[in-house]
């Protein structure tokens, strides 16, 4: 597995990750985006995963690590160019609910220029008092016996 950086321009930085995104490769992984200062987090990232061959639990790890790096940092973390092998990892797992994925290059450029669109989460509660007894058959049931 490789990660480079193709271009920075302190707005967008470029990545090429090639190969298999693994657990076994990512233990001897120096993670270019993970500096001191993760400043580039604040930036758009592209992601070309156009070479990636193999991706498993540890590399969904990786990339929703760095997604939320870059949501927390008011920067956006953008795949594209997604092989159908990698595309069905992340269908399966419903991370293209997560992720911002785009077809190629341009659409991630584009992508990256729009305003995050996430909906809020945790805002609804359970509240079992207001739950109506004449529509809970369990309370029906035991009324009639």
């Amino acid at each position: 597995m490789d990660v480079n950086i193709v271009s920075r321009d302190g707005k967008t930085c470029r990545l090429n990750l090639t190969g298999e995104v693994t657990q076994r490769n990512l233990r001897k992984f120096e993670d270019p985006l993970d500096t001191k200062d993760r400043q580039q987090y604040g930036q758009r990232i592209l992601c070309d995963m156009s070479a990636t061959t193999l991706l498993d639990s540890a590399g969904v790890s990786w990339l929703l690590v760095n997604h939320k790096r870059c949501r927390d940092q008011g920067g956006r973390f953008v795949l594209h160019s997604i092989p159908q092998l990698i595309m069905n990892v992340i269908l399966v797992l419903r991370l293209n609910l997560v992720f911002d994925i785009a077809e190629d290059e341009a659409a991630a450029q584009q992508l990256s220029n729009e305003a995050v669109d996430e909906p809020v989460r945790g805002t609804v509660s359970y509240n079992p008092d207001s739950i109506d007894d004449e529509s809970d058959p369990t309370k029906a049931e035991d009324e009639s016996g």
